[in-house]
């Protein structure tokens, strides 16, 4: 089974057809589940995230020859 992500904009013709037919077939088979957003989990651990935004906005940055690896 695979999971996506996708983001519709619900305004738009193509948006409300795309995600009405996503409705449709998730009420009609199983081979489809909807997942809300708020209950979609980030797959990422929360230190891991905040360690990375930390070192973006650091300015120390170590070069590393990936010779001498």
């Amino acid at each position: 089974m695979a999971t996506f992500r996708i983001r519709i904009d619900e305004r738009i013709r193509i948006g409300k057809a795309i995600l009405e037919l996503l409705r449709a077939t998730a009420k009609e088979s199983k081979a489809i589940e909807l997942i809300d957003n708020t209950e979609a989990k980030d797959n990422y651990n929360e230190d891991f995230v905040k360690m990375v935004l930390e070192a973006k906005a650091s300015k120390n940055r170590i070069r590393i020859d990936p010779k001498n690896l």
